[in-house]
């Protein structure tokens, strides 16, 4: 009976290290994908500033 305890506690410990996974994924997923997305635009607005001196 203890070993049977004893495994069930293992396995809901399993599942909270995989749910504290993948939290700290999607947070790092979330950080990625904002600086990403910030780069980006701070680019294209540089481009698009760069293009309009050239057309000019």
């Amino acid at each position: 009976m203890y070993s049977l305890f004893n495994k069930s506690d293992r396995s809901h410990s399993s599942e909270e290290n995989s749910s504290d996974r993948l939290r700290r994924m999607s947070t790092l997923l979330h950080i990625y994908y904002v600086f990403s997305s910030t780069l980006l635009a701070s680019c294209s607005e540089v481009m698009t500033f760069g293009c309009e001196l050239v057309a000019e």
